[in-house]
Parts: structure tokens; C-alpha cells; sequence
């Protein structure tokens, strides 16, 4: 699939995050803090909750937990055309990553897997 495609599109890009380590934590929004640069670049619309929430979180003191994002995750779910998963170590682990595919599922998006190394897409059965 070529992501020029998906042009114009409403990305709601899921990534794992939480770790005990918080080295890999750090990496983890560095990654998805980039994978979502370059999408925009290409020209699509992308919200990514790591890189939204996570500074909001840190800032103001407010929870990093996936139970206390989860409805505002939701709803951004739900504005998406289309749900994609930013391919990096732990995103198969990710409790909040399966929790949104779920979400995603029941709301009949597409589920997408990017390769921001690569520039691919494919879909997950």
C-alpha cells in the first residue's frame, strides 16, 4: 500500500508506551513522535495520543495511565477513518494498543500496521 494514498485521511495513530524502564518509555515517544511527523508531512491528518497526552501528562501533573485516557482515546477513535499502528518493539504487548483495536474493531475501522523505517502499510487480520 502506498501511503500517499491515505492523503487528506484522519489517522489515529496507536503506539505502545508504557515501560518500567523509562529509557525505553523515552524511546518509545521519540519513535511515534516522529512516525507522526513524517505522516503529516505526506499529508494526512494524525493524531497520536503518546505524543499529545504524554507532554500533557508530565506537565500538568495528570495521569499516564491507560484507564485515565481511555474515553478521550475514544472519541478520537471514532473521528479517525482510519486506525494505524506504529510499528516499533512492545506494540503486540501493548495492553492499551489491544484495548483500541477492540475499540477500533466494534467501530469498523481499518487496522493498518506502519513501518515508519520502511514507509510501508499492511493490514492485520
Amino acid at each position: 500500500m502506498n501511503i500517499t494514498e491515505f492523503k487528506g485521511q484522519r489517522i489515529y495513530l496507536a503506539s505502545p508506551y508504557s515501560h518500567e524502564d523509562g529509557l525505553i518509555e523515552a524511546e518509545r515517544h521519540e519513535h511515534t513522535l516522529s512516525s507522526t511527523a513524517r505522516l503529516i508531512e505526506l499529508g494526512l491528518f494524525v493524531f497520536s495520543p503518546i505524543v499529545y497526552c504524554r507532554e500533557l501528562a508530565r506537565e500538568f501533573s495528570l495521569p499516564g495511565d491507560f484507564d485515565y485516557w481511555k474515553a478521550f482515546n475514544w472519541t478520537w477513535i471514532t473521528w479517525s477513518n482510519q486506525f494505524w499502528i506504529d510499528l516499533q518493539p512492545g506494540w503486540d504487548e501493548s495492553v492499551g494498543i489491544q484495548h483500541e483495536l477492540v475499540f477500533a474493531d466494534a467501530q469498523k475501522k481499518p487496522v493498518l500496521l506502519y513501518n515508519q523505517e520502511e514507509q510501508t502499510l499492511e493490514e492485520i487480520d
